[in-house]
């Protein structure tokens, strides 16, 4: 008689993690210097999340400071065509374009970004 009632008191609460579930873990992941698997999961959640720009835009951060600059510029494009309303993926857009020497674009970017936001927390850095 335990047995089924142990057996009836269970509850099984199916889990399928998302893109945002990937985005928060690779944000503290970033946090700890975790930066592996920080790729790993960022990587996974802008597959399950395609259209998602803030998601976009930490994965074209991280393959930044990951020094992958051609790819991190593509990724930051795609940002960029979801949500050109977004500032801080303009500043971003001008940080990469400097990295890799691309001076006149990384103007460009800049200037369109204090244009954004004057005051923004890039300001001084654009």
């Amino acid at each position: 008689m335990d047995k089924k009632r142990v057996h009836q008191n269970r509850k099984v609460i199916s889990f399928i993690p998302d893109g945002e579930f990937y985005y928060k873990k690779a944000l503290k992941a970033m946090q700890q210097d975790r930066f592996t698997e920080a790729h790993k999961y960022l990587k996974r959640a802008t597959e399950l999340n395609p259209e998602d720009p803030e998601i976009l835009m930490h994965y074209g951060i991280l393959q930044m400071e990951e020094g992958a600059f051609k790819e991190a510029e593509e990724t930051l494009q795609q940002a960029y065509v979801l949500a050109p309303e977004l500032a801080d993926i303009t500043f971003y857009l001008a940080e990469v374009h400097a990295h890799m020497n691309l001076l006149i674009e990384a103007k460009g970017y800049a200037e369109q970004y204090l244009k954004m936001d004057a005051g923004g927390p890039f300001a001084d850095d654009a």
